[in-house]
């Protein structure tokens, strides 16, 4: 336990001392078992942003995406999730007022990952996703990029979990400025199981991104959550 808590203070004291963009994520993901082995996902995203960390996170609109996810169930320890579509229309990180009447810019992708539970001890686990994305742009070159992520699971209780995750994002084609570097995500998570149809995450992101314009721009998500619900 002591290392969420010490997790915990390091990306707070990066948001308090170290970030000037803040950032909302909400996801809604409804989940569908069609049998034992395969199943179906819809997710459907709103996020929204702040020019300054002193300013709210919910001002200024930031990404509106819907993706559908087809998941077969490997074994009890790995899954293959694929995605053939998701729509993703972006708006561009506010840095001032003006920033306001950018026009948004849509995006279509196509995702693939592999994904693996290895159970170290009753409470902790290892995990572990590697993913393929490729991203088709309307007004730019698509890009492919890979996402490597690994992450900590401790089980609190039957209905309570923390993930403590890393993930590294890599783009591999109509590489502009050396931009193999695309972001790189820390991040802690709580997950609670309501019932057996819903469940909630809450959590903390921090987030260091290359864009294209060659910027590095660091970014602390203040929050975000998830709702899940299976049908």
């Amino acid at each position: 336990m002591r290392l969420f808590f010490f997790t915990a203070c390091l990306l707070g004291s990066q948001f308090i001392y170290g970030q000037n963009f803040t950032q909302f994520w909400f996801k809604t993901s409804l989940h569908y078992h069609i049998d034992s082995k395969l199943s179906t996902t819809l997710e459907l995203h709103h996020r929204t942003q702040s020019i300054l960390s002193a300013e709210s996170p919910f001002r200024y609109p930031l990404n509106n995406a819907a993706r559908l996810w087809l998941i077969y169930k490997l074994s009890n320890r790995e899954t293959i999730n694929f995605s053939p579509y998701a729509f993703f229309s972006n708006y561009s990180q506010m840095k001032k007022e003006e920033d306001v009447m950018h026009s948004n810019a849509n995006e279509h992708r196509i995702h693939l990952q592999y994904e693996n539970k290895m159970p170290v001890s009753s409470a902790w686990s290892m995990t572990s996703r590697f993913s393929a994305e490729y991203r088709i742009f309307e007004r730019n070159q698509d890009l492919f990029r890979f996402r490597i992520r690994e992450g900590l699971i401790y089980i609190v209780s039957k209905n309570l979990s923390l993930q403590l995750y890393d993930e590294l994002f890599l783009n591999t084609i109509n590489i502009e400025r050396s931009h193999v570097f695309d972001q790189n995500r820390i991040g802690f998570q709580l997950s609670y199981n309501l019932d057996r149809h819903i469940k909630l995450d809450l959590g903390h992101n921090l987030i260091h991104a290359l864009p294209r314009n060659g910027e590095l721009v660091p970014t602390s998500f203040i929050f975000l959550t998830t709702f899940y619900y299976t049908i």
